[in-house]
């Protein structure tokens, strides 16, 4: 006997709980989905916006330290890190002034904004107000430290770090631990037969790294001004510009624009000094007009050194068309080169070169900041010592055109003339 009882006649089955609820609620119910998904999406979004945004500063930073070379290719390039310990000094003060320069602005989020393009007044101020009694108060303490190691303030950048240390003797930059971040070494193995048997099995052996110097990242930087200071100290014709000791000066009047006054070196490139003399004596760059001017390109600081040359003799030439910057060189104007150790430091003046061994006294150049960048390719025989504004100011002069202006080298757009030139006695 059948446990269903028989469908009678006539009679309408009952509708389905859940389909009278789907009818009675689809609406409701697909509006639901869609914003669920839509949430769902823009969440995705929103972290994928944010991702983005993280991993480009972070991508910047490794790009601008150099650290995504350290790890590129197997770490073929890890003598990046292998240069900076405290033997090779000069390698870590120009880590430090790029650290600086060129991540630290990027290298904690909250800071970024505040640190980017500011100087050191401006930071100090912002120590005192808003990062006080922050986490980023101690961070900020630690940047200033290392500006101050990039200007060679090493007072002050020793004043930061006792600073970090006696207000915040639990941080992470300062407490000490048995293996702060460094860089190790690999041990030098002097067994040839270990090597060889190394090689042959092709199976590489873990490598024995040099014991890990314990401390903390304050002492560690401690250890690098030390090292810094001694180097400085030691060679100090690197960091500062000789004082010129000849008993004779030239000054060179440019307009109304100023007066620069040149001194020279008893012992550095006598035959440039004595030709830059004789033609001086003779008046020869008398009426001449500034014709380059050379500094970084408009909206940029790449460390493009400032420049300004003269001695072409069709400067004179009202018609800037006439100008020929391979015209002939004087008779008397080519001198053999002279090596020296003279560095371009600040308002250094030296000759243009000329051909393979030999260079020219009758085209000088006049850099406005540090050029270390030319040396050996110009031999410098002078210093201005007085009169620099004056220098400042034509390096700063309108180019002639709009292209040059945007590249920063070319011809000033109104003549500086060269009024007098005297050779005055010490």
């Amino acid at each position: 006997m059948s446990q269903t009882p028989p469908q009678l006649e006539g009679q309408i089955e009952a509708p389905n709980p859940m389909e009278l609820f789907w009818e009675k609620n689809k609406l409701l119910i697909n509006a639901v989905l869609v914003a669920a998904i839509l949430a769902i999406a823009l969440n995705y979004g929103w972290r994928y916006l944010e991702q983005r945004e993280t991993d480009k500063r972070w991508g910047g930073l490794a790009t601008s330290t150099g650290i995504d070379k350290v790890y590129a290719d197997g770490g073929s390039q890890k003598g990046l890190l292998e240069n900076l310990d405290a033997s090779n000094p000069q390698m870590f003060n120009a880590f430090a002034q790029f650290y600086y320069g060129s991540a630290q602005s990027e290298l904690i989020t909250r800071l970024a904004a505040t640190f980017k393009d500011a100087s050191r007044s401006e930071i100090q101020a912002y120590l005192a107000g808003d990062a006080k009694g922050t986490p980023a108060e101690p961070l900020t303490i630690w940047v200033l430290a290392h500006q101050a190691i990039a200007s060679q303030d090493w007072d002050a950048a020793i004043a930061n770090l006792d600073d970090l240390e006696k207000r915040f003797p639990d941080h992470f930059l300062v407490v000490e631990t048995p293996y702060p971040v460094q860089y190790r070494k690999e041990v030098e193995k002097d067994d040839d037969a270990e090597k060889e048997a190394e090689t042959e099995s092709g199976i590489p052996k873990k490598p024995e790294l040099i014991p890990p110097v314990s401390g903390s990242e304050v002492s560690r930087v401690r250890v690098r001004i030390a090292a810094e200071q001694k180097f400085h100290a030691e060679h100090s014709e690197l960091y500062e510009a000789p004082a010129p000791d000849f008993g004779k000066f030239v000054e060179i009047q440019f307009e109304s624009l100023g007066t620069i006054k040149i001194a020279f070196y008893s012992s550095f490139a006598e035959k440039h000094r004595d030709a830059f003399l004789r033609l001086a004596e003779a008046g020869f760059w008398n009426g001449q007009r500034i014709h380059k001017i050379a500094r970084s390109p408009e909206g940029s600081d790449n460390g493009q050194p400032e420049e300004l040359s003269f001695g072409l003799v069709s400067s004179k030439e009202e018609s800037v068309s006439s100008w020929n910057e391979s015209e002939e060189l004087e008779v008397g104007s080519e001198l053999p080169w002279e090596l020296s150790s003279l560095s371009h430091f600040p308002f250094m003046v030296a000759a243009e070169p000329h051909e393979e061994g030999k260079s020219q006294i009758q085209r000088i150049v006049i850099n406005g900041n540090d050029a270390a960048q030319r040396d050996g390719s110009r031999v410098i025989f002078g210093r201005v010592i007085e009169g620099q504004e004056v220098l400042e100011d034509i390096l700063g002069s309108e180019l002639s055109t709009e292209t040059e202006e945007s590249a920063g080298q070319g011809r000033p757009a109104d003549f500086i003339t060269i009024t007098s030139v005297k050779v005055i006695e010490g």
